[in-house]
């Protein structure tokens, strides 16, 4: 508990187990092949899987954890799955009360829908347990391996041993700025950092802008990228405005038309958890933890082409400027679903 002292209030282990002491933190790689793929528009479906997976084997994991505390007379709890949150706000027409599980987020707290408050944060755990470091993005990652992992924690009354910090020369970040030029929604800011200081020990990574930013864009709902010579996997192309205080209009906006958009019925892009449709996070996923590879997968996602979506829900991959052309040719009451 000592080594989270002074730390956000998603630091908190007694939010997840009040009785907490300790708290245990690991990560489990994605598949790089597939991340390329998905980077390159290739396929969908291969990283969405394993994502899903990934993510699934984390909270198997930590239930396995947890049940081993258990026989050894210790209580033990880990944070809420993930996925829920995301797969009910890309559910069209869904109302909160039918959301699946806990959100994930801290209800109580005013306005969580716009900031996100976790019940505990995976990564304050991880930095400051030595399972990874913090990248300029402000994701998590490790040395040789990058930022395409998914990180897992589980909460003991048990007082186990604290492990340290990662030293400086074994971040997996060379400060690149890839992760920056990746992200279509301007949430990470290039030039500006912020801090974090838990028991004592301060870990900086970029400046962040608004969180709607992100909810936007990786909540699949827009996609492509200011300079139109690229896309996320959505094929929203709404105009993210650089004043923050425009943003809840927008995501608003962009939310209700996405209500409206026909669904696909290419098995290619058939969604295997509740309708998830992953589209983005690709500040972590361009990461390889090696500079030659990370520039490759930046190269690979510029000519990666747009996708934009058929009037009968077919999601078409093209070069930006056919892309372009098929769009202005749609039905305007269709393409006005998307800008």
């Amino acid at each position: 508990m000592k080594t989270l002292e002074g730390g956000p209030p998603s630091s908190d282990l007694t939010y997840v187990l009040p009785e907490a002491e300790s708290a245990i933190s690991f990560a489990l790689p994605l598949n790089k092949e597939y991340i390329r793929s998905f980077l390159a528009k290739k396929n969908w479906i291969d990283h969405t899987r394993d994502n899903i997976e990934v993510n699934r084997r984390s909270v198997i994991l930590s239930n396995e954890v947890i049940e081993i505390l258990q026989k050894k007379g210790f209580k033990a709890a880990q944070p809420p799955e993930p996925g829920n949150y995301i797969s009910f706000r890309q559910k069209k027409g869904a109302n909160e009360g039918d959301m699946e599980g806990d959100p994930q987020y801290r209800l109580e707290v005013p306005n969580w829908r716009m900031i996100l408050p976790p019940h505990l944060s995976h990564k304050y755990i991880a930095v400051r347990s030595g399972v990874g470091s913090y990248g300029w993005s402000g994701c998590v990652g490790i040395k040789d391996i990058g930022a395409n992992i998914i990180l897992g924690t589980v909460v003991t009354n048990a007082k186990l041993k604290p492990t340290n910090p990662l030293p400086p020369e074994e971040s997996f970040c060379d400060n690149c700025n890839i992760c920056v030029a990746s992200c279509v929604s301007g949430f990470l800011v290039r030039n500006e950092e912020t801090s974090v200081v838990l028991g004592g020990e301060e870990f900086t990574h970029c400046a962040r802008r608004s969180k709607l930013r992100c909810q936007l864009v990786c909540g699949g709902f827009s996609g492509l990228h200011s300079s139109g010579k690229w896309s996320t996997w959505s094929p929203g192309r709404f105009k993210i405005p650089e004043d923050d205080r425009k943003m809840v209009r927008t995501l608003v906006s962009a939310v209700t038309k996405y209500n409206k958009w026909p669904d696909s019925t290419q098995p290619e892009y058939i969604s295997p958890f509740r309708g998830l449709r992953l589209t983005c996070a690709f500040c972590q996923l361009v990461c390889f933890g090696n500079k030659k590879e990370t520039l490759e997968n930046y190269k690979i996602l510029k000519n990666s082409g747009c996708v934009v979506q058929d009037t009968n829900g077919d999601y078409l991959i093209l070069p930006p400027d056919e892309a372009k052309g098929y769009f202005e040719k749609l039905p305007h009451e269709h393409k006005r679903l998307y800008q």
